[in-house]
């Protein structure tokens, strides 16, 4: 495995938001790494109590597996939300997740609606990986800034509902042994990013991960309890 080192999560409500509906869950151990960032749908009935019920006990099934591959995260997430839909009965989030294997030295990304996975390259800019599902880009090409002004970039294609489980987009990426991953939701990929509006300005909830490709422990700077983790 890679030399371990500090990951960093940011979190901020955005300024026409009631509370902030973004959240992160880490399960990270010598062999594995499952990150997942989630941004529930304010409108939707107890969304941000859902997504962050759903990943955290993801997270925790998942560090009780002596071994993991795709099939067997996306069955775990399967179990947990069938044991969420009588809790919850109408929730929407927006989620992305990163897993990586040490031992085969293999990188997977997980997508389901607009938060996305990148690497950040050593002067900063960030590369983004991951497709995003919203109704500006409804063909799957590539998310533009033309897309970003659209008002079908609000309207996602793909979520996790807590009436039924979607299937994410799952991709296989190139592993790399000094990468440095960014998990974000939309309000900092796009505003912050891609509109480059000052972060005490943005009105979406803005989040992201940093993560090196070995974590041991983070740092967190957030105005939310929503930063969850599980190392063995």
């Amino acid at each position: 495995m890679t030399n371990q080192a500090s990951a960093y999560w940011f979190s901020k409500k955005g300024a026409e938001r009631n509370n902030n509906c973004d959240a992160c869950a880490l399960f990270s151990n010598e062999d594995y790494c499952l990150t997942i960032i989630g941004d529930a749908s304010e409108k939707s009935h107890q969304g941000r109590e859902f997504v962050t019920k759903w990943m955290t006990s993801v997270v925790a099934k998942v560090a009780n597996e002596k071994i993991l591959n795709c099939e067997i995260i996306i069955n775990i997430m399967k179990i947990v939300h069938q044991d969420l839909r009588l809790s919850f009965a109408s929730s929407k989030a927006c989620w992305s997740a990163l897993f990586i294997d040490y031992i085969n030295e293999r990188t997977w990304t997980f997508s389901c609606g607009d938060c996305r996975i990148g690497q950040e390259s050593e002067d900063g800019t960030i590369k983004w990986l991951t497709p995003v599902h919203t109704l500006a880009n409804w063909c799957g090409e590539e998310f533009l800034q033309k897309h970003a002004s659209s008002d079908g970039r609000h309207q996602v294609t793909r979520t996790l509902n807590s009436k039924r489980f979607t299937d994410p987009e799952i991709l296989e990426v190139s592993y790399a042994e000094q990468a440095i991953w960014i998990l974000a939701t939309d309000g900092y990929w796009i505003e912050q990013k891609m509109e480059n509006v000052h972060p005490e300005l943005l009105k979406d909830d803005a989040s992201y991960f940093r993560v090196p490709n070995g974590v041991i422990n983070q740092r967190v700077n957030t105005d939310a309890d929503n930063f969850y983790q599980v190392i063995t």
